[in-house]
């Protein structure tokens, strides 16, 4: 069964989500084509930088003469772009309309209209909003953005190049309405229809969107980063007490044989909360030790090993941002500024990145074994407490055989003694923060490689 995945857009103020749903469809939620930022995100910037707007605006950050408010517009992403990007192509499926805000709806005219994006089903909500032109005055939305939306609503689209108008079917969500609208798509499992607009269906949408590349059907299907990064520490960590519950259950009395298989479970959900917790919060400490992220020291001139290749990846991943990277001097005159644009031009990288694991297979991988790393060290003293209490208990029960106080085989309990030994060894000697640095190295090198074909596009 195919994945979920969930592209959410920075478009500043409003929301703009792609979703790729397990059919093969493409669904849209909501759409803002921000060129700018509002004045209450300003206002929230310049507060987070203990600076006025004023300087936000115009005396900031000046490396490569712009501001702390272009830096942050920079980052805004076009929905009709990242469609190209993406999708192109491949008609949308259900457009859903969330509520009719010009925050939530700017942009529709060009999307839909101008660049006659193909349309199947718009998803609208009833209401009795009205507005005319002198409602738009001088803000930053366009009337012509409201005009298609009313068009959008009543099912009519733009003229086709031999001039008839291209229609699509118009579902407006009412709460006692039923239908198949998420029968074929592969989310969840229960009935075959759900009332549209209920809150329960709001619910499941909000679910799917909350858990982007997780397959949602029967048996609810992790997604493989999951599996590598999260459940596999989860596993290496419960290893040494489920075996020692599968190899020395079977002499307890049957109507306990259950307790120490429910322990077991209850274990590995907690540590898995606690080992991505754990991951997290090493994190920061872990970049401070190294002198940074890595993906950020990769593009420091500072740390290069390779001026020439550096040089090279500035170039590309200034073609994909639309602005120049800090020169030597500018960093060596602002170092923590210069970090800043590096980080910023890395969450671009990612964000083109993200999500096309079959195009940039590398990336997936080495993120999924920095992940790993990261996170068995996150549960590391929990690796050595279970490790060393399971060895313990194996010596006490091989003690009880030999005492004849238990009937408990001595192959078995010497196999949990050993792969405690074995456990135990690995979470004090192995799993080390020089242990995580390589692959964080790795992560970063293999992302940095991918501005080659994603300045190509840009």
């Amino acid at each position: 069964m195919e994945s979920l995945v969930a592209h959410f857009l920075n478009v500043g103020h409003g929301d703009c989500t792609f979703i790729e749903l397990p059919s093969r469809r493409l669904m849209m939620i909501d759409i803002n084509n921000s060129k700018s930022l509002p004045e209450t995100d300003k206002e929230a910037l310049a507060a987070r930088k203990g600076i006025s707007t004023l300087e936000f605006a115009g005396a900031g950050l000046r490396l490569g003469g712009r501001s702390w408010q272009q830096h942050y517009e920079s980052l805004l992403v076009d929905p009709y772009v990242y469609y190209q990007d993406h999708f192109s192509g491949e008609p949308v499926f259900r457009y859903l309309q969330t509520h009719p805000d010009m925050d939530h709806m700017s942009g529709l005219h060009r999307f839909f209209w101008l660049e006659k994006v193909p349309l199947v089903n718009f998803w609208d909500v009833p209401h009795s909003k009205e507005l005319d032109e002198d409602s738009f005055g001088h803000g930053p939305y366009n009337y012509q953005d409201w005009l298609t939306y009313l068009q959008l609503r009543k099912g009519r689209g733009p003229k086709g190049g031999d001039g008839t108008l291209a229609s699509h079917h118009v579902i407006k969500n009412t709460r006692l309405d039923r239908g198949q609208f998420w029968t074929d798509d592969g989310l969840g499992r229960g009935p075959r229809w759900r009332p549209a607009g209920h809150p329960a269906a709001a619910e499941g949408v909000r679910a799917a969107m909350a858990v982007p590349s997780v397959a949602i059907g029967p048996g609810r299907a992790l997604d493989a980063y999951s599996i590598r990064a999260r459940w596999a520490p989860v596993f290496l960590v419960v290893l040494p007490p489920l075996t020692l519950c599968f190899s020395l259950v079977p002499g307890l009395p049957t109507w306990n044989k259950l307790w120490p298989l429910l322990g077991a479970a209850g274990i590995v959900i907690l540590v898995d909360q606690l080992g991505r917790d754990g991951g997290k919060r090493l994190q920061p400490g872990l970049w401070d030790s190294w002198g940074g992220a890595p993906t950020t020291g990769a593009l420091r001139h500072r740390d290069a090993a390779n001026p020439v290749l550096l040089a090279r990846q500035h170039e590309r991943i200034a073609a994909i941002v639309g602005h120049a990277l800090p020169t030597a001097d500018e960093e060596r005159a602002d170092p923590a500024g210069a970090d800043h644009v590096y980080q910023a031009a890395i969450a671009v990288l990612i964000a083109r990145t993200r999500g096309r694991r079959r195009e940039y297979p590398l990336i997936f991988a080495e993120n999924c074994n920095y992940g790993f790393r990261r996170n068995m060290l996150g549960l590391r003293p929990w690796g050595r407490l279970l490790a060393a209490a399971a060895g313990l208990l194996a010596l006490a029960a091989i003690a009880a055989r030999l005492a004849g106080l238990e009937n408990i085989p001595l192959a078995l309990a010497s196999v949990v003694l050993v792969v405690s030994a074995a456990a135990t060894v690995i979470w004090w000697r192995v799993v080390t923060p020089d242990w995580v640095q390589p692959v964080a190295w790795a992560y970063a090198e293999r992302l940095l490689e991918a501005a080659e074909t994603l300045a190509e596009t840009s």
